[in-house]
């Protein structure tokens, strides 16, 4: 899944190092990639999730915010924020996709189960169809 950095509209970034110095929401204790979780010129802010962190930039609180294209396309959504009240996404590289159990509850054959039907999801290529179904008035910018 595309990790991208965005800023609110008419902020459009097309290199980490200008960030340095700026204020960039991070969902708490999350990992994205390397170059931006080690550059320590950026102010990182954490946030609980991805809709704060739309109403955030849409608000223009942040200089920018970090995540998964998906993650913070739904959250925009979510927020009520347009895709015109957010800049064009600077795709910083990407990350797998991680699907949390809990540990106290889960059971071999549900972590099982579903792990089948992601990868059945995977294959077949639906699971693309449903994400873009809760990020269709977003997108990345094509090359």
């Amino acid at each position: 899944m595309p990790v991208i950095l965005v800023g609110p509209s008419g902020k459009n970034y097309s290199k980490l190092s200008e960030l340095h110095g700026k204020t960039v929401g991070v969902v708490r204790t999350s990992k994205y990639v390397e170059q931006f979780d080690t550059d320590n010129a950026i102010q990182k802010y954490p946030v609980n999730d991805y809709v704060t962190m739309a109403k955030m930039l849409a608000m223009r609180r942040l200089d920018a915010g970090v995540g998964s294209s998906m993650g913070l396309f739904y959250g925009a959504y979510m927020a009520g924020v347009k895709p015109e009240d957010i800049g064009v996404p600077l795709v910083l590289g990407s990350n797998d996709f991680i699907l949390f159990v809990s540990k106290k509850t889960a059971k071999p054959e549900t972590t099982r189960a579903l792990r089948e039907a992601l990868d059945k999801l995977s294959a077949s290529g639906e699971i693309k169809q449903i994400m873009s179904k809760y990020s269709k008035s977003f997108s990345l910018p094509q090359r």
